[in-house]
C-alpha cells in the first residue's frame, strides 16, 4: 500500500513538472513575442523622434530664410520709397517754371506756358489760351526725362521691379505646402500694396493742398473787394477734380488692403 501511494505521488509530481514545463514554455514564447513587439515600438519611436528633429530643423531653416527674405523686401521697399520721394521733390520743383513755348509730340504749340504741377503721368500747365493737362505720351522727351514722367520712367521701372519681387517664380518655395505658398504670396501683395497706398496718400495730400491754396487766393482776392479771375477759379476746379480722383483711387486701394488683410487672418487660422 505504501509503495502504491508512493508511486502515485511520483506520478502526480511528474505530471506537475510536465505541466510546469509547458507553462514555462508558453510563458517564454509570450515573453519573446512581447520583446519583439517592444523592439518594434522602440524602433518606431526612434524614427518618430528623428523625424521630429528633422522637422524642427527644417522649420528653423525656413524661419531664417523668411527673415532674410523679409529683410531684402524691406530694403527694396525702402529704395523704391526713397526714389519716389526724390522724384516727387523733382516734380514739385517744376511748379512755377515758365516756358516761352511748349511744342507737343503731335505738333501743337502752347505759348507763354507756366507749369502748375507735374506728377508721374502728366504735366498741368497754364498757357496763353487757358489750362491744359498734358499726358506723358504728348510731352517732349526732355520734360519726360527731367521730371521722370510716364510708363518708362525710373519710378515706374522700380515699381515694376517691386511687383516682380512680389510674384516669385513657381520653383521658389517648391517644398512649401500650398497654404504656406499662398500665405507667402499674399504677404508679398500686401507689401506691394502698402507702397502704393503710401504713394497715393502723398499724391492726394498734395492735390488737396493745392485746392486749399487756390481757395485761399480766391478769398484773399475777395477780401480786397475784387472779383477773382476766371483763370484762378478754373485752376481751383481742376485741382479739386484731380484731388477727387486721387481720393477715390486711394479709397479703392484701402479697400483692397482690407480684403488682403482678412485673407491673411483666415490663412493664419487655417494654418
Amino acid at each position: 500500500m505504501f509503495a502504491f501511494r508512493y508511486m502515485e505521488q511520483i506520478d502526480v509530481v511528474n505530471a506537475a513538472v510536465v505541466d510546469g514545463k509547458l507553462v514555462l514554455k508558453q510563458t517564454q514564447e509570450s515573453l519573446n513575442g512581447r520583446k519583439e513587439v517592444l523592439a518594434k515600438a522602440e524602433n518606431a519611436y526612434l524614427k518618430f523622434q528623428q523625424a521630429a528633429v528633422k522637422k524642427e530643423m527644417a522649420a528653423k531653416n525656413q524661419d531664417e530664410a523668411d527673415k532674410k527674405e523679409r529683410r531684402v523686401e524691406g530694403d527694396l521697399n525702402y529704395t523704391v520709397k526713397s526714389f519716389q520721394d526724390t522724384a516727387d521733390t523733382v516734380r514739385n520743383s517744376a511748379t512755377g517754371v515758365v516756358l516761352p513755348e511748349l511744342q507737343l509730340v503731335g505738333g501743337k504749340i502752347y505759348k507763354d506756358v507756366k507749369i502748375r504741377k507735374a506728377d508721374s503721368e502728366s504735366i498741368s500747365v497754364v498757357h496763353s489760351e487757358g489750362i491744359a493737362n498734358i499726358r506723358a505720351d504728348q510731352l517732349p522727351q526732355n520734360l519726360i526725362v527731367q521730371y521722370d514722367i510716364g510708363p518708362n520712367s525710373l519710378s515706374a521701372q522700380l515699381l515694376e521691379l517691386l511687383k516682380n519681387a512680389s510674384n516669385p517664380d513657381s520653383t521658389k518655395n517648391s517644398n512649401a505646402s500650398p497654404a504656406e505658398s499662398e500665405l507667402h504670396s499674399l504677404r508679398q501683395k500686401i507689401s506691394h500694396l502698402s507702397v502704393q497706398i503710401e504713394s497715393a496718400t502723398k499724391y492726394k495730400d498734395k492735390l488737396e493742398g493745392e485746392v486749399k491754396e487756390y481757395e485761399s487766393q480766391i478769398k484773399s482776392t475777395e477780401t480786397k473787394s475784387t472779383i477773382p479771375t476766371f483763370t484762378l477759379r478754373s485752376m481751383r476746379d481742376v485741382a479739386e477734380g484731380n484731388a477727387g480722383v486721387a481720393r477715390n483711387e486711394l479709397k479703392q486701394l484701402e479697400i483692397e488692403m482690407q480684403k488682403l488683410k482678412s485673407l491673411e487672418a483666415a490663412l493664419l487660422i487655417k494654418r
